[in-house]
Formats: C-alpha cells, sequence, structure tokens
C-alpha cells in the first residue's frame, strides 16, 4: 500500500518517529509537507494521512477527489480537531485494519465558490 503523507513538521518530530514504526509493516510513504502539496504528487497513491490539525487535513484534502484521506491529530492534548478522525497514538493500529480491509469510509461534502460566475481556483483561494 502507498500511502503519502501530508504533514508540517520535519525529521524528529513525534510524527515521523510514529511514521517510521508504520514504515516497518510494509508500507511504502511518501512525504509531503502542508504548504508544497501539489496535484501531482497523488499518482499511485492508495490512501493520503494527514497529520497534524484540521489545517494540515484541509491542506491535504484540497486536491483529493477519488483518494481516502485520514486525517491524524498530532496533539490532541492541544488541539481537539474537528476533521481530524484519530489521534496520532492510534495511528498504527488505524493503518493496520485499512490493510486488512477493516475499515468505514465517511464521504463528506466540498463546496466550490463562484464570484460573478467565475469559479474560484484553488491558488486565489489562498490569496495568491
Amino acid at each position: 500500500m502507498k500511502i503519502l503523507v501530508v504533514c508540517k513538521h520535519a525529521e524528529n518530530s513525534r510524527e515521523a518517529k510514529v511514521l517510521s514504526s508504520v514504515l516497518n509493516n510494509g508500507f511504502e510513504i511518501i512525504y509531503s509537507w502542508k504548504n508544497t502539496l501539489a496535484p501531482g504528487e497523488l499518482k499511485g497513491i492508495d490512501l493520503v494521512v494527514s497529520i497534524g490539525g484540521d489545517g494540515t487535513a484541509l491542506s491535504a484534502s484540497h486536491f483529493l477527489i477519488d483518494k481516502p484521506l485520514l486525517a491524524v491529530n498530532s496533539d490532541p492534548e492541544k488541539s481537539e480537531g474537528a476533521l481530524t478522525t484519530i489521534n496520532i497514538d492510534e495511528l498504527e493500529n488505524k493503518l493496520e485494519e485499512i490493510k486488512s480491509g477493516n475499515f468505514k469510509v465517511e464521504k463528506l461534502e466540498r463546496v466550490e465558490v463562484e464570484i460573478n460566475g467565475k469559479l474560484q481556483s484553488e491558488a486565489r483561494r489562498k490569496g495568491r
């Protein structure tokens, strides 16, 4: 299974330590940083895992159409996370459930914005 991990912290973080244990369980992991994720990074990906808070989950979701997203709260003591479905301590077990096919997908709706009949692009929504 090929996983794209979207996070905002570099090596030596709590997230990286958890991910290193996951690597040993037969997953191929590719990293992308929250603010630099591009649609091309999703080619051949089976699952996207965002590790952070709601902002990281939203950043990861912007390009997802047919890929599932597992949103992980990296610091539940400081952040409740409305969009994150599990905390980082549960990640390894959840990935094992996904690998075995023992999971349920919850579909969430997204909104597109038009101003004066013109669809607003991702770059415009981010203020670029």
